[in-house]
């Protein structure tokens, strides 16, 4: 069997998608940016090496537990991610890292917040996410799409 495409598999069907909250197939990816909440805005997940490219973890793989855990301590299914920027500052090893979330402001329809990724004391990553709910904007119901040449 090809082992790429064995990665890749969905896990058990039994398996609970803490994130979605209902029973359905939980993919890998699921399973491998899922975090655990601490308390006071803190969560600790497990950084999979399934995950790597040339030095350390892909980014959008680190991306994701940042915003689950962003998402996570916001707890407003309303406000979505609007804006997220990451900066990765040391390369993360296998294993355990800690991810520290604190909300900058709450305002009426925009959360501003910020979270921190280390492992081992060192600092992996910070991000800054920008959480909002939706709003009416400008529409064009009637636009249609240019002819081109194949």
């Amino acid at each position: 069997m090809d082992l790429r495409i064995a990665r890749h598999r969905a896990l058990p069907r039994e398996a609970q998608n803490p994130m979605l909250g209902r029973a359905e197939a939980m993919t890998r990816f699921d399973h491998d940016t899922a975090i655990n909440p601490l308390g006071e805005g803190r969560f600790r997940a497990r950084l999979d090496r399934g995950w790597w490219i040339l030095r350390g973890p892909n980014g959008g793989y680190l991306a994701a537990i940042l915003m689950r855990a962003i998402e996570a301590e916001i707890g407003d299914p309303g406000r979505s991610p609007r804006s997220l920027t990451i900066h990765f500052l040391s390369p993360a090893n296998e294993g355990p890292v800690d991810v520290e979330v604190r909300t900058e402001r709450r305002g009426n329809s925009l959360t501003a917040v910020q979270a921190r990724m280390a492992q081992e004391g060192r600092l992996i990553a910070i991000g800054l996410a920008v959480l909002g709910q939706a709003r009416p904007a400008f529409e064009i119901p009637d636009a249609q799409m240019p002819e081109v040449l194949p």
